[in-house]
């Protein structure tokens, strides 16, 4: 009898095992997602928790400076530098001309594919062609669904007696559905630039992306960029309203400087880059930091702030 319940154990753990061995080998499962099967039929399906880095960092147009390290080529291989080390698996740039995205795409690594369309030169030439560009590692996410909208688009004569409302200069949002290759998760993205001036114009601007949201709200999704403004009132009220929250308020740890916005030191630094997210399918914040310059050398007026997120 002993013999007889010891041999039937020893089955069962064999079956087990080879019907795990082929759950885990089998291609259309994926390395993120076992499966057993057990001798009476039943499957018992464990599905992994995934990581992303993702990254919003103002890299400040090229242009003219006053001072020679502040150029775009002298500044590149920091910010190349940075991001290597770094290794974001998604990168939402904001004041980024043409050339500094061809720049970016031949210097980092091949598996960063990026998207987004500049603004144009609108509104009379008032702003040059800047873009809102999202870069992602293609080695481990697809990208599904992208595009890029103007948020203050209006009639000269109302941008004239209403500035305040749709700020000075074209502004955009690129935005991008993203679908990890492992399990096939799905994360909505965007990516902008706000007025520098007006709140009113910013709110206005926040709501038009706010709403480019609701389109798919099963989806996680999330905000990032240079808001040009802390997260208080009454843009944290528009946020609460669809359920967004800043993504340093629920980090699991916290790292890094307080500010982002340096002024190349020369400046009082803000907090005026934010991430927020739609934690509405079990998102974690797992860390949020803010990334310092090495040796005092500045890639950027600004600091990048990343966060990882586990779901």
């Amino acid at each position: 009898m002993v013999y007889s319940k010891l041999h039937l154990l020893v089955l069962f753990s064999s079956l087990l095992f080879s019907q795990y061995t082929k759950a885990t080998d089998n291609p259309s499962i994926g390395p993120a997602v076992s499966a057993i099967s057990l001798c009476d039929g039943r499957k018992f399906v464990e599905v992994k928790k995934e990581q992303l880095k993702i990254m919003s960092f103002n890299i400040r147009r090229k242009g003219k400076e006053k001072h020679e390290n502040r150029l775009w080529k002298n500044r590149l291989p920091l910010i190349i530098n940075m991001l290597k080390k770094t290794k974001p698996d998604i990168i939402g740039f904001q004041e980024v001309t043409q050339e500094q995205i061809e720049d970016l795409a031949k210097s980092l690594p091949d598996n960063y594919k990026y998207f987004g369309t500049g603004r144009g030169q609108s509104w009379g030439g008032l702003g040059t062609d800047e873009a809102t560009p999202i870069f992602y590692d293609a080695a481990k996410l697809i990208l599904k669904k992208q595009g890029t909208f103007q948020m203050n688009k209006s009639p000269w004569y109302k941008w004239i007696r209403k500035h305040n409302e749709h700020g000075f200069l074209p502004r955009i949002c690129t935005y991008g559905l993203l679908a990890l290759k492992n399990s096939g998760k799905q994360l909505y993205i965007f990516n902008t630039h706000l007025d520098h001036e007006f709140e009113k114009a910013r709110i206005n601007q926040l709501k038009k992306i706010l709403a480019k949201t609701e389109d798919n709200k099963e989806i996680p999704a999330i905000i990032m960029g240079d808001f040009n403004s802390k997260l208080v009132e009454p843009i944290k009220k528009e946020l609460r309203k669809q359920q967004f929250v800043n993504t340093k308020e629920i980090a699991n740890k916290i790292d890094g400087p307080a500010k982002t916005f340096t002024g190349w030191g020369d400046e009082t630094e803000k907090l005026i880059d934010h991430i927020v997210i739609k934690n509405n399918n079990g998102l974690v914040v797992k860390m949020y930091s803010i990334v310092k310059e090495e040796n005092g050398l500045y890639p950027s007026d600004h600091r990048p702030v990343t966060v990882e997120i586990v779901f």
